[in-house]
């Protein structure tokens, strides 16, 4: 934002503003007001870190979609494995916040490139999720886990159609 100094309230534009933030992938929404004759008003809201990258400690990811290179050590964030593509991850995380899962619930994640999920929870169960009908399929195996007779489950397939496999 320096280059912005001394510069005419006037002359500068929110594109200039904007190009400035996008800059930054912590930045995860701002609010930009002119206050005449000589003030910019800049209100920043940074991303949430929800995840981390398993290829690459160096990378978190923010509720934002963008990669954010860590700092600091998150070890309480799930891995996630596979390609990292921003619109299918924040829309799987979408899935899982309107299931009855908790995102801190996960270990680690997996994507797959036929668009399947695989979670593996922090009590060592591995949910392999089909393709189509997330949030039904999340909401499946939360009952199942919750279900006292399958407690000791250790892997919930919910990629068949109708069908349940669930091995203890």
């Amino acid at each position: 934002m320096n280059n912005l100094y001394y510069k005419n309230i006037h002359i500068i534009d929110k594109i200039e503003i904007n190009k400035i933030m996008s800059e930054f992938n912590i930045i995860e929404e701002y609010n930009v007001k002119k206050i005449y004759p000589s003030e910019i008003n800049i209100k920043i809201k940074p991303t949430k870190f929800i995840a981390r990258i398993s290829r690459n400690n160096q990378f978190i990811v923010g509720s934002n979609g963008k990669l954010i290179k860590r700092e600091e050590n998150y070890e309480s964030l799930p891995y996630i494995f596979g390609k990292f593509n921003s619109k299918k991850f924040l829309k799987f995380k979408k899935n899982i916040d309107d299931s009855k899962f908790n995102f801190t619930n996960f270990k680690s994640i997996s994507f797959y490139p036929s668009n399947r999920w695989d979670i593996l929870t922090t009590n060592g169960i591995l949910i392999k999720l089909p393709d189509t009908n997330l949030l039904k399929s999340l909401n499946l195996s939360y009952k199942i886990i919750k279900n006292d007779q399958l407690k000791d489950s250790k892997l919930i397939d919910l990629r068949i159609t109708n069908q349940v496999i669930i091995q203890q």
